[in-house]
């Protein structure tokens, strides 16, 4: 397979892959503050299950050094599309709850 540790290295290839990680957390922190501020139940899930894994992912990321934990490095990247994923739902319902609370 043609992939990007065998083009460029794998030590290159970790800083591509944190610097990626860098900036979707800077994105994610500015959204949240733009947006998700006022609504507490919203930061909560943004927090727990998108801005702390890419806090996590970065630290996996900056120590990987054997295949394992490259692995775990991809299992973790998986549970975050996931949970950006889910937000929608979660929002939708987070939503729909909070103005029947109201």
């Amino acid at each position: 397979y043609d992939t990007l540790p065998i083009h460029i290295g794998i030590p290159k290839t970790k800083s591509v892959l944190i610097l990626g990680s860098l900036i979707l957390l800077v994105s994610i922190l500015f959204f949240t503050y733009k947006i998700l501020m006022d609504q507490p139940m919203h930061l909560a899930y943004v927090v727990l299950t998108l801005i702390l894994p890419n806090v996590l992912l970065i630290y996996q990321l900056s120590t990987a050094s054997e295949k394992r934990d490259f692995h775990r490095a991809s299992t973790l990247i998986k549970v975050i599309m996931l949970c950006g994923i889910m937000s929608m739902v979660v929002f939708q319902w987070l939503s729909i709850y909070s103005s029947s609370i109201a």
